[in-house]
């Protein structure tokens, strides 16, 4: 082997294991940020988690204790029809993020129509994004998470994470897949199998 060739390899080597890493500690998560990270989001306390997270038992119902949820590609992303809360919404499917996102604009709009209030507020909470930093979150408890239309699958109190960008996207993580016992993408019926 040559001097370059082994050059090469050592290089295309670091870069597979940093990509790796950055992958295993990341969240797909936005990293704007407009400076205001002391002002408050919301105007009310924050009670215990103790007092917000309750059952943590999600049976599935249907044929073969499995639900097929079908998706729809944009861009090359994965998007599934939701409800947070009863609201309509579309969210991307993303096995990278542990929890589930939605941005201050859609907890405004939740708040406004009366559909989370401060016995929601969890907390604050940390996630380091892919540049490695630090980033602020409000985490929330979400009532109802209903994903799919006819033979809907429905969870209750999901954690979700509000990013204080209006337009970071929704993201239904891990913290929603690990409710269930697998959870398989069907890419050639372009459909989301979630099983017990």
């Amino acid at each position: 082997m040559t001097k370059h060739r082994k050059v090469y390899s050592l290089v295309v080597y670091i870069l597979l294991l940093s990509f790796i890493f950055l992958s295993l500690i990341s969240c797909q998560c936005s990293t704007e940020s407009n400076g205001d990270s002391d002002k408050i989001w919301f105007d009310f306390g924050t009670p215990s988690a103790e007092e917000i997270v309750g059952s943590s038992s999600y049976p599935l119902e249907g044929v073969n204790n499995q639900i097929e949820v079908p998706f729809e590609r944009q861009a090359g992303v994965k998007f599934v029809s939701v409800k947070l809360n009863g609201i309509p919404m579309e969210m991307i499917l993303d096995t990278g993020c542990s929890s589930t996102l939605i941005s201050v604009a859609e907890a405004n709009y939740l708040y406004s129509k009366g559909l989370i209030s401060e016995e929601d507020i969890i907390g604050e909470t940390y996630s380091q994004i892919a540049d490695g930093s630090l980033r602020v979150g409000l985490e929330i408890n979400l009532r109802e998470l209903e994903i799919g239309g006819e033979e809907a699958l429905t969870f209750q109190n999901v954690r979700a994470v509000i990013d204080k960008n209006v337009n970071a996207p929704l993201l239904l993580g891990n913290e929603v897949f690990d409710r269930v016992g697998s959870v398989t993408v069907d890419n050639d019926r372009d459909v989301v199998i979630f099983s017990k």
